[in-house]
C-alpha cells in the first residue's frame, strides 16, 4: 500500500488547477486489514499519525478539497483497477502476455501506449517516467470511466475473476 505526504497534495493540487483538470481518475487499490478472527479493521489514527503519511484515499479526498477551491467543476474518480494494466487500450484484448514488466505490446494487434494529451499519468514519486505499462493502465481506466464500466456493470466491489469476463466479452462484440 502506498503512502503520500502532506507536501504531495499541495503538489498534485496545483498541477491539476495550473492545467485545468476536470477529473482525476485513480486505482480503487484500498487494501482492507484484517484481524485475525477475519474480520475487517481500519487503520487507528495513531498509526497513521505516527507515520505522518496518509493512504490514498486520504490523500485523493485531500487533493480533491483542495483543487475544488479553484476548479469547482473538478471530480476524482476510483475505478476497479482489475486488469487495467493487462487490457489493450487500442483493441481491448485482455492479456497477461501483452505486459512484461514496465512493456507493454498488445499481443492482439501490437499497439504499444503513448502519453496523449488528454490521458496523462502521474509520475511515480520516485522521480523515474511512468512505464508503458502505465500508460495502458491509465488509458483503461478513463476508458472506463467514460463509458465501459457503466456499459458492462463493473463497479469497484466486481470480482476481478468477473471483470476479466464482462471485459473479454465487450472485446467479442467489437
Amino acid at each position: 500500500s502506498q503512502h503520500y505526504k502532506a507536501s504531495q497534495v499541495k503538489n498534485l493540487a496545483d498541477y491539476l488547477i495550473a492545467n485545468q483538470v476536470d477529473v482525476l481518475v485513480y486505482e480503487n487499490n484500498d487494501i482492507t486489514l484484517m484481524n485475525k478472527n477475519g474480520e475487517k479493521r481500519n487503520r487507528s489514527r495513531h498509526f497513521k499519525r505516527s507515520l505522518n503519511l496518509m493512504t490514498l484515499h486520504d490523500f485523493i479526498e485531500q487533493v480533491s478539497d483542495k483543487t475544488k477551491l479553484y476548479h469547482p467543476r473538478f471530480t476524482a474518480v476510483a475505478i476497479n483497477p482489475a486488469y487495467s494494466s493487462q487490457t489493450c487500450p487500442a483493441c481491448g484484448f485482455v492479456d497477461n502476455r501483452s505486459r512484461n514488466g514496465d512493456k507493454f505490446c498488445c499481443v492482439a494487434c501490437g499497439h504499444v501506449p503513448q502519453p496523449t494529451a488528454n490521458c496523462q499519468v502521474i509520475p511515480p514519486k520516485d522521480g523515474t517516467q511512468a512505464s508503458q505499462s502505465d500508460y495502458a493502465a491509465a488509458a483503461n481506466l478513463l476508458n472506463r470511466y467514460m463509458c465501459v464500466d457503466a456499459l458492462l456493470g463493473i463497479n469497484n466491489h466486481t470480482p476481478k475473476q468477473n471483470v476479466k469476463v464482462k471485459l473479454l466479452q465487450l472485446y467479442e462484440i467489437t
